[in-house]
């Protein structure tokens, strides 16, 4: 389990890790660059962000949600909350992986900025200032705003005179607001290590129930309506967000906390048959207005979490494996379907996926090796970092 301190062994394993990679011959040992990994999460991430896609695209054409796939059936979600779900769900489990495998607190902080902000800026920048004006918008009088939203990691704000004509919603980049809510979630984790509690697996798999009882009572009007902040704060929703979307988000991360935490007992139960008969209860319960949501994640988290770990997928694994291209998809897709949609208003929902598509998997590439891929670098920096300052204590205590 994690611990605020590491013995000499483990600090010796972590430093040999970092040194094999420093030197690029980690894969023979660690399953580096040279090796596929042995999971689906990186074509699973793909998949959910490219579907992500697909929900947004109905809504552009004339602001109806109603025409959404995933709602036009069960009237409860989309198939975009779906795919959020997912995410959440995955990052609880692969973040907590990636805390417990992190030298220290801070090093964890500064892996999570390197991963969330760069990628997010650059695509923030181009909607704003390449983006806004091309779709008439005037940005002049709203500067300060827009910067202090961009910290934030909140949604570029809506100009005046942006996109004249163009059903709602016109927001800019609608995508990025999910993205504040990751943060915050990255944040609880940090809390949840820095006080001992994720020592504690039993206490976060309570936490985890009171997350999801309290977003089952999110769902309820008179409830959610009551949930308001009680104090004023400046850029309070660019700040603390929303509690009932709040609530809902971390509650499907604390699932994929807790999937980690107990995934030796996950494992050994993680079968189709299982994975199939949940599958059915989760479609099921999709038509209650107050357990849809909720039964993607208690429910739909299980076949998920086999498809990610167990399943054969053959050669569909190594779809965005060695390159996560997910990130870059999510935050380019809907300003490129709005885009389009303006310039060929004509477009129905399916072509103006069939064209979104294939240009979000490129701004996905270009992202990924522009962008994010050599923040890498300075993540490995702060690894070596860490590493040799752990290995200086433990030499130091090693001669006491």
């Amino acid at each position: 389990m994690f611990r605020n301190g590491k013995s000499p062994n483990a600090i010796g394993c972590r430093a040999r890790r970092i040194l094999l990679d420093h030197f690029g011959c980690e894969s023979a040992v660690l399953g580096g660059p040279l090796e596929h990994s042995k999971n689906n999460i990186g074509v699973l991430r793909l998949l959910l962000a490219s579907l992500v896609i697909v929900s947004h695209s109905p809504e552009m054409v004339d602001g109806n949600r109603s025409h959404e796939i995933l709602n036009s059936i069960f009237h409860t979600m989309s198939l975009g909350d779906l795919c959020v779900d997912g995410f959440f769900l995955l990052s609880g489990y692969l973040i907590t992986q990636s805390m417990e495998k992190t030298a220290s607190l801070p090093t964890y902080l500064a892996h999570r900025i390197l991963r969330i902000y760069p990628g997010f800026i650059a695509c923030f920048l181009l909607c704003v200032f390449v983006l806004a004006p091309a779709l008439r918008a005037e940005i002049g009088g709203q500067l300060r705003q827009t910067f202090l939203t961009l910290v934030l990691l909140g949604t570029p704000p809506v100009y005046a005179g942006q996109m004249p004509g163009l059903a709602e919603p016109n927001q800019l980049n609608w995508s990025m607001w999910t993205i504040a809510y990751e943060f915050r979630c990255y944040l609880m984790v940090a809390l949840l290590w820095a006080i001992g509690i994720m020592s504690r697996r039993a206490v976060v798999l309570g936490l985890t129930i009171l997350a999801v009882g309290a977003h089952v009572a999110s769902t309820y009007p008179e409830v959610a309506d009551r949930m308001q902040w009680p104090f004023p704060l400046p850029y309070r929703w660019q700040i603390l967000g929303g509690i009932p979307e709040n609530i809902r988000l971390m509650s499907h991360f604390l699932i994929g906390t807790s999937a980690y935490l107990y995934r030796d007992d996950l494992e050994k139960n993680l079968t189709a048959p299982i994975a199939a008969l949940l599958t059915v209860a989760m479609l099921g319960c999709m038509f209650h207005p107050h357990l849809a949501d909720t039964a993607v994640g208690l429910l739909g988290g299980f076949p998920l979490f086999w498809l990610a770990l167990k399943a054969d997928l053959g050669r569909f694994q190594r779809i965005n494996d060695r390159w996560d291209i997910s990130y870059g998809v999510y935050l380019y897709g809907w300003p490129i379907g709005i885009t389009l949609r303006w310039i060929y208003p004509g477009l129905d929902a399916w072509l103006l996926v069939s064209a979104t598509l294939p240009l979000a998997l490129l701004c996905g590439v270009l992202s990924w090796h522009w962008v994010e891929k050599p923040v890498k670098g300075l993540r490995k920096k702060i690894d070596r970092k860490s590493v040799r300052s752990d290995a200086d204590l433990a030499h130091s205590a090693s001669g006491l």
